[in-house]
């Protein structure tokens, strides 16, 4: 499996899991095991990514 660190606004942070071309949360985060959906731009760059039916950008 691969992984991502996510980052939340308050500064908690927690791993993605990439799945067979799927994000998730582990079941150990403190959301349980859920997928995170991602949106992408016409040009295939990821615009947001969807959590729990809520739009997250990146910031830098």
């Amino acid at each position: 499996h691969d992984t991502l660190l996510w980052t939340n606004a308050a500064g908690v942070s927690w791993l993605l899991q990439l799945e067979q071309e799927r994000l998730y949360t582990p079941a150990d985060s403190p959301y349980g095991r859920q997928p995170v959906l991602v949106e992408l731009t016409r040009d295939g760059a990821i615009a947001a990514l969807v959590f729990l039916g809520e739009r997250y950008r990146r910031s830098e």
